[in-house]
């Protein structure tokens, strides 16, 4: 085999093995991947904290007696800290949360429980 031959056998052999190692992986790979990357992380996940605000918007509507009404909307901001902890062993999450200001009242002060 000449030099030149043997050199450009060689050089053909390398750039395929760098092609086939640079290839993409295919759409079902990928999604293996992802779905294994999820599963772990929500064997791993113990705990979440976050803040949340939550508005709510009402009018109250009675009748009674023939006659029917409805109060003015009202409009009440909370906003708490949510935590969701799943214990070791569990299969579910249990949940609390702390209000921290109830913007209807004015209130800063912690309560256990907005209403």
């Amino acid at each position: 085999m000449s030099a030149g031959l043997w050199l450009g056998a060689t050089l053909w052999a390398v750039a395929s093995i760098g092609a086939a190692s640079a290839r993409e992986p295919t759409l079902a790979t990928a999604l293996d991947r992802a779905g294994a990357y999820v599963a772990e992380f929500h064997r791993q996940l113990s705990s979440l904290v976050g803040e949340e605000t939550y508005v709510q918007d009402w009018k109250t509507v009675w009748s009674s007696h023939g006659r029917a009404g409805a109060t003015n909307l009202e409009h009440r901001v909370t906003r708490g800290d949510l935590l969701l902890i799943k214990p070791p062993g569990a299969d579910a999450w249990l949940g609390t949360r702390i209000c921290r200001r109830t913007a209807a009242s004015g209130s800063s002060r912690p309560q256990a429980a907005c209403s």
